[in-house]
């Protein structure tokens, strides 16, 4: 084995990696020696863009997001990563855009409808939050913190009833968690 068999070797390794800094290190070397093409190229950006996002870099993030979209724009992950970044920057309409191209390509994904509905009540707009939020509670019914967020979304309606549900449903499925009591002692108020 050359040694710089060994070099791209490790290089995806790093790139595969779980520590952000190592990450960066190994995809930038493996996007700049051309060890990918296409969707695995795609997925270099996209894992060095998820690094960038993770500590805090979010233009850097973005770029390297926006190109694995380009070079793999049918995957459904890498507009939801970019939108995750976009909300972090608090660019909610771009991130909200980056959501509906997610779930016209998966519209399925528990994360994106989550997300999607976490800006929607960002934005005022309650009863597509709750639509969405309901979406993922029938996917998975056992999380209680997308309870908690759709109880957030009903008390913002005015609609106390379904808030209390939802927290009390919640507190079944965490009783160890103080938000879930506070949020439906708040709601009795």
């Amino acid at each position: 084995m050359t040694a710089s068999a060994v070099a791209d070797t490790d290089a995806l390794k790093k790139c595969e990696g779980v520590e952000v800094s190592q990450v960066i290190e190994g995809c930038t070397e493996a996007i700049e020696e051309n060890l990918a093409s296409g969707e695995a190229l795609a997925k270099l950006y996209s894992r060095r863009g998820s690094a960038f996002g993770a500590m805090g870099k979010q233009s850097e993030a973005l770029a390297d997001l926006g190109k694995a979209i380009e070079l793999h724009p049918q995957d459904s992950e890498l507009y939801y990563s970019r939108g995750v970044v976009h909300s972090q920057a608090g660019d909610s309409a771009r991130a909200l855009a980056d959501m509906n191209r997610s779930l016209e390509l998966n519209p399925k994904s528990a994360f994106a409808l989550s997300h999607r509905g976490y800006l929607h009540s960002q934005l005022g707009n309650h009863a597509a939050a709750i639509q969405d939020l309901t979406a993922v509670i029938e996917i998975n019914p056992d999380n209680p913190m997308v309870l908690n967020h759709r109880g957030n979304a009903y008390l913002a309606k005015g609609d106390y009833d379904g808030a209390i549900k939802d927290y009390s449903e919640a507190i079944k499925l965490a009783p160890n968690v103080g938000q879930l009591y506070h949020d439906r002692g708040y709601t009795y108020q």
